[in-house]
């Protein structure tokens, strides 16, 4: 599924390849992951999305060909379900690594350690 992203396989061709039947995998991901593979494989597509707005200035249309969507309100509206905002909402809101860093409130520990590295600041191990 990871390997397929921009041209989702069918699930009936992900069972074959797998050596079973498309009820055996549906169990499968039943039992494992408490998800269908078609949520599965969603969720992956999405995540990849949301790495893509994040690490790239890429329009967000190519983002959903990329990811396999069809059409860009059908990749926003899975984006929002998932993520509970629009993926130009993350945009704005700088989602680097899906972290939105709010105006006044402090910032993240690991945020600050980075920054004192950057500047060559000594750090302080607790």
């Amino acid at each position: 599924m990871a390997a397929n992203i921009e041209e989702p396989l069918p699930l009936s061709e992900i069972a074959d390849a797998a050596g079973i039947s498309l009820r055996q995998l549906e169990r499968l991901f039943h039992r494992y992951y408490k998800v269908t593979p078609a949520q599965h494989y969603l969720t992956l597509r999405l995540r990849r999305a949301r790495e893509l707005l994040s690490h790239t200035s890429a329009p967000i249309m190519q983002i959903t060909v990329a990811c396999g969507f069809q059409t860009a309100s059908h990749f926003c509206k899975a984006y929002r379900a998932l993520f509970g905002h629009s993926p130009s909402e993350h945009r704005r809101q700088g989602g680097s690594q899906g972290l939105v860093h709010v105006v006044g409130a402090p910032a993240p520990a690991a945020v600050q350690r980075r920054a004192r590295i950057e500047r060559g600041a000594p750090m302080h191990v607790s």
